[in-house]
């Protein structure tokens, strides 16, 4: 399943969030953002999800994170 695929999917379970970030990387958040004709919002979801599969793609079978 893909990224976007697996955020819609979830879509009846969402939670609201507020974070503060430095200006530079909210700037970087927009600019994605109008560059794919989007919200930030979806931008910053596909980055969370695209984080969390990286680091379980790194994982052992024991959990450990892998080297």
């Amino acid at each position: 399943m893909k990224n976007d695929e697996r955020v819609r999917d979830e879509g009846s379970s969402r939670v609201r969030l507020s974070v503060s970030l430095p200006r530079h990387l909210h700037d970087e958040l927009e600019r994605t953002a109008n560059e794919n004709d989007t919200s930030i919002a979806w931008v910053v979801r596909k980055a969370v999800a695209s984080y969390f599969e990286d680091r379980h793609d790194r994982q052992g079978y024991d959990g450990q994170r892998v080297q």
